[in-house]
């Protein structure tokens, strides 16, 4: 009687040995058994590995029983003597699968008996290297070949035998041995007097090697010299004449001194030498050995033939499909089974490539034979009505289930109408083989697989959602990683996100588990992410000691960072500037991620966010010490800089200014702010066409323009002819004045001074063709119920030159010097105004000066060129921050 130790271990026996506990149930209880082999529990599984079992339905307690035992609880003869035929060959599960492993886990020293046994049993060759038992074979093969090249000689023997059976029923077999021992198996095989008629296949065999080939020509001869044994001597002069050829004469030398002294060759050969006299015995019997071995290779022929016509993959493939429309549904699996058969019959695809296309078969057949399996694709999914769902999660498969996926797949990548036309109760059927097959495959990115699980998701959500359940449950049982959850990511709406969410938080997880839960129910989800952050951000704030609560804080935050947006950088600066060590968990921990592929929130932030947090970074780099971190940290603050450089941009100048002012110059951040500069120089730098730099040279007053300020000091010079003209020696500054009767001059208004400086511009930019590669358009932007404007807005539009944007402006506000706010309306009106209106960064400050004796302006200065400087004071002043403003005043006086 077995004694047994525990309690949990009498439990599980006990379950295990009623016959009225689920079959699953008895399986998970025999592998918990098998965690803690000894002695004991062996001899409690012993009998399910060698004893019919009736509530063993599929062999799968035998299967779990062999795996757990061999060879350790049981011998090589108990389990070969025991083997089946699997009760359902539908079935990749755990026997099928211990099957195979038999011949791996074999030891060497067994590989004899396991020749011996298997050659016992009946049509073992049968489908063979395919079939039920063709891994065994094979592997068991493998085992002999090492035990031989190992210094065995007992294999020798039985190692012939088998070898010399597979030649006759022309089995395909591989060679894996060095010269000398293959030339002992040779010669074992070739005393065998009842071998003689295949000898023939020791070199021209259907293997992948042939046993003997012309390398062997010399120790033959040696054999035939020295071999006493008759049938060897006989043996080794047939196999010789079939390694002799012509084109060597060292061996037709050879040969013809054999020939001379065996009576074999001269007898079957001698007509390679002499004539034969027609009608004479000789003739009779060659002509009769001829006729035989005619026969025998017709016969040889004809067995391939029709082995070969058996396997075809092609015609296999045929067979099942009109079988399956005919109306037998196994067809349908069976078929695909065939199709993954490779064409050489010794590879196949692995039952999970999932996609009938790949499948080597597929190429081979019609168009018109496509159609007929795409069409029965539909066919199979509406008629198979067994599916079944126990062994999902498992280590089982059932093909038939595959084979409905698959169907799937094919009709959403070869038939989209039929596959949007399947019922919704079908989707529901299928649905759980659907999940299950889809997270199996995680990797394969067919577009036909994302359409089958989007589906599945819109038809069966509740239900998807329950399979997944499942699926987590099992994989987690199985100390298993959740990798594969990511996958989901092309399905995730809110209620699997709040699914997902939930049993993160339910679950005692490990980190990486986690975080793939956490990754797949953030992504597409952004406001969910930013509620569940925001809400256990609130939570550490209360609890600031709770490490465990710290640590789920730290996963969230990083994964929001991963696949949220730029409110998740919003909400958690705040919480980086507070506690410095949660803001460097949280960088390191994120970076570690989003390093590799430079994708989440942390690069891209704007501009001024980057300045930020490259401040800080800096700032607090004292306080970390780990090397480790600072790899993350250093190459993070490397790319901020290096980012805000390569922007050229006046915002990203004016944040690297922000970070050096922050730093007190120190890091070398002053040489930032020059690299920043030059990078803009050479961003805003366009080569001149030599059509533009020739008119520029013949007509020295004209301008090409290639940015905002360009045309800005395009203005000035403009104005500045504007000034020359009003002074000139017929002065045009009288068309700024009114002569009253008096005989007097009262000076018009400021949107008369407007209007005409924008004429002079029109006439002097546009009309006059200054500026070559661009259309300059100047305009007023007065408009009704606004009040008075005097703004002019100068845009010089792209001649679709290449490279080029496509327009630059700048906003002109004029002023007459009598104006209430002259000294203030460049910063109030100019750039608070009407700069943001027209989204313009460049401006010009344009006052008319008309102090003379004919006018007191009411303005305290009184000297023009002061002035003038004062204005100019102001412009640079205000261009520190993100405008850049030029001050002008022209002379409108008159005599």
């Amino acid at each position: 009687m077995v004694v047994l130790q525990t309690g949990s271990t009498i439990e599980l026996v006990l379950l295990l040995q009623s016959k009225e506990e689920l079959l699953i149930l008895k399986q998970y209880a025999m592998e918990a058994l098998g965690s803690f082999l000894i002695d004991n529990t062996a001899a409690v599984i012993r009998p399910f590995a060698l004893y019919p079992n009736e509530q063993d339905t599929d062999d799968e307690l035998k299967g779990i029983a062999i795996r757990l035992l061999y060879p350790s609880y049981l011998s090589t003869e108990e389990v070969i003597n025991n083997l089946t035929t699997p009760k359902d060959s539908s079935l990749f599960g755990a026997y099928k699968a211990s099957i195979d492993a038999i011949g791996r886990e074999m030891p060497i020293e067994d590989a004899a008996v396991a020749l011996e046994l298997l050659l016992k049993r009946p049509n073992i060759f049968d489908e063979y290297p395919h079939g039920d038992f063709g891994s065994l074979i094979n592997n068991v093969l493998d085992k002999a070949w090492t035990a031989l090249s190992s210094g065995s000689k007992t294999i020798i023997a039985v190692l012939a035998k088998f070898l010399q059976e597979l030649i006759r029923q022309n089995r395909p077999f591989e060679v894996h041995a060095d010269l000398a021992n293959r030339r002992e198996v040779a010669l074992e095989i070739m005393a065998n007097p009842e071998f003689e008629e295949y000898l023939f296949w020791l070199t021209k065999s259907n293997s992948q090697s042939n046993l003997l080939n012309s390398n062997d020509w010399d120790w033959l001869l040696e054999v035939h010299a020295k071999c006493q044994n008759k049938v060897v001597k006989r043996a080794a002069s047939q196999l010789l004449s079939q390694l002799f050829y012509f084109e060597d004469t060292k061996r037709i030398s050879e040969f013809i001194q054999l020939f001379d002294k065996d009576a074999w060759l001269q007898e079957n050969v001698a007509h390679w030498f002499n004539p034969i006299e027609l009608g004479s015995k000789q003739h009779l019997r060659m002509k009769e050995n001829s006729a035989r071995s005619k026969e025998a290779a017709n016969q040889q022929h004809e067995t391939r033939e029709k082995q070969t016509s058996a396997r075809s993959p092609v015609d296999v493939t045929l067979e099942y499909l009109e079988s399956f429309e005919a109306g037998d549904v196994d067809g349908w699996w069976r078929m695909i089974q065939v199709m993954q058969s490779d064409f050489d019959r010794n590879k196949r695809k692995s039952d999970r490539e999932y996609d009938i296309r790949q499948l080597p078969v597929w190429d081979r057949l019609t168009k018109e034979v496509q159609a007929r399996i795409i069409q029965a694709a539909k066919h199979y999914l509406k008629q198979y009505n067994q599916v079944k769902t126990e062994w999902l999660y498992s280590r089982e498969f059932r093909r038939p289930e595959f084979a409905g996926y698959k169907a799937l797949l094919l009709l959403a990548s070869s038939d989209i109408d039929t596959f949007d036309e399947l019922p919704d109760g079908l989707w529901l059927i299928w649905e759980p083989i659907v999940t299950y097959c889809y997270l199996d495959s995680y990797g394969n990115v067919l577009d036909s697989r994302i359409l089958v699980i989007k589906k599945a998701y819109k038809i069966s959500k509740v239900q998807l959602i329950k399979s997944l359940d499942l699926y987590i449950t099992n994989r987690l049982s199985q100390n298993s990683s959740l990798y594969t959850i990511e996958s989901l990511e092309p399905i995730v709406d809110e209620p699997l996100a709040n699914f997902l969410l939930l049993k993160a938080s339910e679950l005692k997880l490990y980190k990486e588990n986690y975080q793939y839960l956490i990754r797949t129910a953030f992504y597409n989800c952004p406001q969910l992410a930013l509620d569940t952050t925001a809400k256990v951000l609130k939570e550490l704030k209360k609890a600031p000691e709770d490490t465990e609560l710290r640590s789920i804080v730290l996963t969230l935050s990083s994964e929001f960072l991963l696949k949220g947006n730029l409110e998740a950088w919003q909400l958690l600066w705040p919480f980086v500037k507070e506690d410095i060590n949660f803001g460097y968990e949280l960088l390191i921990e994120t970076l570690k991620t989003a390093d590799r592929t430079e994708q989440g929130v942390l690069y891209k932030l704007q501009t001024q966010h980057q300045a930020e947090l490259l401040a800080w970074l800096y700032q607090n780099a004292a306080t970390r010490t780990s090397s480790h971190i600072n790899d993350y940290i250093t190459g993070y603050k490397y790319y901020l800089i290096s980012n805000l450089i390569k922007q050229g941009t006046p915002d990203a100048i004016e944040a690297i200014i922000y970070v050096a002012d922050e730093l007190h110059g120190n890091e070398g951040s002053k040489w930032w702010i020059v690299e920043a500069k030059m990078r803009q120089c050479e961003k805003a730098f366009l080569p001149t066409k030599p059509s533009a730099l020739r008119e520029i040279l013949y007509y020295g007053q004209r301008r090409f323009v290639r940015s905002s300020e360009e045309l800005l000091t395009v203005l000035e010079e403009s104005l500045f002819r504007l000034q020359k003209k009003l002074q000139a020696y017929n002065p045009t500054a009288f068309f700024l004045w009114d002569k009253q009767s008096s005989g007097s001059y009262t000076h018009k208004d400021e949107n008369a001074f407007s209007d005409f400086v924008k004429m002079h511009l029109e006439y002097d930019l546009s009309d006059r063709a200054v500026v070559v590669n661009r259309e300059v358009e100047i305009r007023r932007t007065t408009t009704k119920g606004s009040g008075e404007r005097t703004d002019i807005l100068v845009q010089a539009i792209s001649l679709h030159e290449e490279g080029e944007q496509s327009q630059y402006s700048v906003v002109i506000e004029a002023k007459g010097c009598w104006h209430g706010e002259l000294l203030t309306a460049m910063q109030t009106q100019l750039t608070g105004r009407y700069l943001s209106e027209h989204r313009c960064r460049y401006g010009l400050y344009l006052v008319g000066w008309f102090e003379c004796s004919h006018f007191k302006s009411p303005c305290s200065a009184k000297n023009i060129e002061e002035f003038k400087e004062n204005l100019k004071s102001q412009a640079l002043q205000l261009s520190k921050s993100a405008v850049s403003l030029k001050a002008v005043v022209i002379d409108c006086t008159i005599a």
